[in-house]
C-alpha cells in the first residue's frame, strides 16, 4: 500500500464516527427542506448542503483555526451563493467555445445582472414587498447552511 494510501486509511478510521454523523446532519437537513416546502424548487438545495458540509470538514484538517476558517468560510459561502444563484461564472463545459475576452465580458454582464437582482430584492423588503424570486431563499440558506 502506498504511503497516501495508508494515511488515507488511518485517516478514515480515526474520523468515522464524525464523517458519520455529518452525513446524517446534512441527509437530514437536506430532507427536511425538502418537506417543508419553502420553495417551489429545492432541488438545487441539496448540492448547496452537500458542498458546504464537505468545505466544513475539509477546512477542519486544514491549519486554519478558530477566527480565521470561520471568515474564509463566510466569505466562500458568500461567494458560492452568489455564482449558485447568479451563474457568473460560466460552465466548465462552455467555457472550451469561448474566446478569453467573450468569457470577461460574459462574466462581467452575469455579475452586473447579479447585483441588479440583489438590488431588487434589497429594494422590495425595504418597501415591505413580497419576493417571488427563489433567488433569496437559496442565497440566504447557502450562507446559513454552509456556516
Amino acid at each position: 500500500m502506498s504511503t497516501l494510501g495508508e494515511k488515507l486509511y488511518a485517516w478514515s478510521i480515526k474520523t468515522w464516527p464524525d464523517l458519520f454523523l455529518l452525513g446524517g446532519l446534512v441527509l437530514s437537513l437536506s430532507f427536511s427542506v425538502e418537506k417543508a416546502s419553502w420553495v417551489v424548487n429545492a432541488g438545487p438545495i441539496h448540492g448547496g448542503i452537500f458542498l458546504g458540509a464537505l468545505t466544513g470538514a475539509l477546512l477542519v484538517a486544514t491549519r486554519w483555526k478558530g477566527w480565521q476558517a470561520g471568515v474564509y468560510a463566510w466569505i466562500l459561502s458568500l461567494l458560492a451563493g452568489a455564482q449558485w444563484v447568479g451563474e457568473i461564472l460560466p460552465r466548465s463545459w462552455d467555457m472550451g467555445s469561448m474566446s478569453l475576452l467573450q468569457w470577461a465580458e460574459g462574466v462581467r454582464l452575469r455579475g452586473l445582472v447579479f447585483g441588479l437582482r440583489l438590488a431588487g430584492w434589497i429594494s422590495a423588503i425595504q418597501q415591505g414587498e413580497k419576493i417571488q424570486d427563489t433567488g433569496l431563499f437559496l442565497l440566504l440558506f447557502s450562507i446559513v447552511s454552509w456556516n
